[in-house]
Order: structure tokens, then sequence, then C-alpha cells
């Protein structure tokens, strides 16, 4: 997929996922009996997409970045906003970072260009948060690629980050952020602004 194709295709796998979801739903509350299979198969022979394109993947690219989205760029977004809280109370130096992300295991499921090995786990969400954010990301369906890049105050001639994931490896990337978030970042969220 082209990065003109993706401008079609993400917003478009994303509604036909949430779509099926959503009558799922309703169809579990009036059969509660009937079968996730029974369901989609129903759903291929009557839904315009679904039969339309009898392969179409529930768990697709939409859906990928769905999820990176809401579990990757908001809860990073979270993070931001409360070590700028910290360092205007505790007065701490600007970069001095309480979430560091070095439980996660970014390494193992990324391919890091190398001229950006260094970085630190931190470094590497901000990274792949910006390229989500800012839709600075190609996929490439037949090989099974995410590649997220960054960019030096927007400039594509400045790129600072580089990264390949599979889907599979993306999925895993997202829990295991989202799950670092719930159990470490959440809480101190919650104390500090939600009261």
């Amino acid at each position: 997929m082209d990065n003109n194709q993706m401008f079609e295709q993400i917003p478009a796998q994303s509604f036909v996922t949430t779509q099926v979801l959503k009558k799922f739903d309703e169809e579990i509350k009036v059969t509660p009996n009937k079968s996730i299979r029974q369901y989609y198969e129903e759903q291929r022979k009557n839904c315009n997409v679904l039969s339309m394109i009898p392969n179409f993947p529930v768990i697709n690219s939409g859906y990928a970045m769905m999820l990176a989205y809401a579990m990757i760029v908001v809860p990073y977004q979270a993070v931001e906003k409360l070590e700028e809280h910290n360092q205007e109370v505790e007065k701490l130096e600007k970069h001095n970072i309480k979430y560091d992300f070095s439980e996660l295991n970014l390494a193992s499921l990324l391919i890091i260009d190398k001229k950006y090995q260094g970085y630190s786990n931190y470094e590497i969400i901000r990274h792949i948060r910006n390229s989500i954010a800012h839709v600075r990301y190609e996929i490439k369906i037949k090989e099974n690629k995410f590649i997220f890049k960054d960019c030096k105050g927007g400039d594509e001639k400045k790129e600072n980050f580089k990264a390949v994931a599979t889907q599979k490896e993306l999925l895993a990337i997202i829990s295991e952020f989202y799950n670092y978030y719930q159990k470490k970042i959440l809480p101190d969220f919650k104390k500090t602004f939600i009261k």
C-alpha cells in the first residue's frame, strides 16, 4: 500500500472492522447462543464489503493503526503531561524522565535502522508515537511490514528514526506498552489529575 492508498485504506479498513464488531455486539444481544463462526459466515453473505472481498481480515492494517493510536499515542500524551507536571512541581530539570520504559522488550520486536539502534525505549516509543500521530509511516501489505519514520521538526529530509515491524510485532508492541501504561503510568496520572 503506497502512502496515497493508505489514506483510503486505513480509514476504510478501520470503518469496516468497527462495523463488523458493532453488528456482532447487536447480534449477540438478540441471539446470545450464536457462535462467532456462525455470525461471521452470515456477515460474509450479508455485508456488502465482506461479500465483495471474501478474504477481508477483521484483524487488518486499519485495526492495527486504530489500536496503535489509542494505545500508544494517547497514553504517551499522558506521560508527557505527567512529566511536565512533575517538572513544575518538583523543579526537575528538563529530560529528567520518571518513566523510561526500560522494562519493555522493544528491541526484539522491531528492526531499527542501524543509525538509530542506540536509542532508549523511551526514545523509541516517542518516535513511534510521532510516526503514528503525524502519519509518517508506510504499510507494505504484501511484505507484512509497518515502517515507522520520524523527522526532526517534520522536515522529511531530517529523518531521525526509522524502524520496521510486522503486524504481529506491532500488536505485541502495542500490548506491551499498554500493559506498562496500565501498571505504571495510569495510577500516577489518576492520582495527579483525576481526583
